[in-house]
C-alpha cells in the first residue's frame, strides 16, 4: 500500500505523463505563519514602542539576527521540494538547487533524508525526510514509494539514453518572496537598533 499523500499517490500513478511533486504545503504553511507573526511583532517591538519596561533596547539587536536564523531555517527546510518529470528529477534544497537527467541516476537510497546516487556524486533531496522515526528498523515512510518510483523511470531513462549530458551540479537558488521580505524586515530592524541604540519611534 501507498505510504504516499493522495495528489502525490494520482500523479505517480499517471506518472509519465504528470509530473511527480512531492511538497509538504501544510507545514511550509504553517511556517510562513510564524514567519509574519513575528515580523509583526519585531516592527511593533522596533517602531511603535511602548514605554514600558519590556521594550527592546540597543544591546537587543542580535534577537532580530537569531529570528532570522531560527524562523528563517525552519521555513526554507519545509519549503524544500522534490519534482520528477519525464526527464529529470529536480531537488529544491534551502538556497540551492539540482536538475539531474534521470539517465545520471544510479540508485535512490533510503535514509534519514532521500539520498539520489550518480556515478560521479550523490545528491540530499531535504524536502524527503523519513516518514517516521523508523530508521534502525529500516522502514522510511514515503521515501519506499518515492525510490521505487525513481528507480524506474532512471533505469528506462539509461537503456534509452542517447548521447551522455553535462553532469548534474547544485546552484544556488534564491528563496521565495515570503523569506527575503521577513530577511529584509530582521536586517532593518537589527540595524536600527545598534545603530540607534534603542526602537525608532515613528
Amino acid at each position: 500500500m501507498s505510504r504516499l499523500r493522495p495528489t502525490t499517490g494520482r500523479a505517480a500513478a499517471a506518472y509519465p505523463e504528470v509530473p511527480v511533486r512531492y511538497h509538504r504545503p501544510f507545514l511550509r504553511c504553517v511556517a510562513g505563519l510564524f514567519l509574519m507573526g513575528e515580523s509583526v511583532l519585531t516592527i511593533s517591538l522596533t517602531y511603535f514602542p511602548e514605554g514600558r519596561g519590556d521594550d527592546v533596547d540597543g544591546g537587543d539587536w542580535y534577537l532580530n539576527l537569531a529570528f532570522l536564523v531560527m524562523l528563517g531555517s525552519v521555513y526554507l527546510y519545509l519549503a524544500s521540494s522534490l519534482v520528477l518529470t519525464r526527464t529529470h528529477l529536480v531537488i529544491n534544497n534551502p538556497l540551492r538547487r539540482v536538475a539531474i537527467p534521470l539517465a545520471q541516476i544510479e540508485r535512490a537510497e533510503e535514509g534519514s533524508n532521500l539520498r539520489i546516487v550518480t556515478a560521479y556524486r550523490s545528491f540530499l533531496a531535504a524536502g524527503v525526510e523519513a516518514a517516521n522515526v523508523q530508521i534502525a528498523s529500516g522502514r522510511y515512510g514515503t521515501q519506499q514509494d518515492l525510490a521505487e518510483l525513481i528507480n524506474h523511470a532512471a533505469a528506462d531513462a539509461r537503456s534509452a539514453a542517447a548521447e551522455p549530458e553535462e553532469p548534474a551540479r547544485y546552484r544556488f537558488a534564491w528563496p521565495d518572496a515570503l523569506f527575503l521580505v521577513f530577511a529584509v524586515i530582521h536586517l532593518v530592524n537589527a540595524a536600527v537598533l545598534l545603530v540607534n541604540d534603542g526602537p525608532l519611534p515613528l
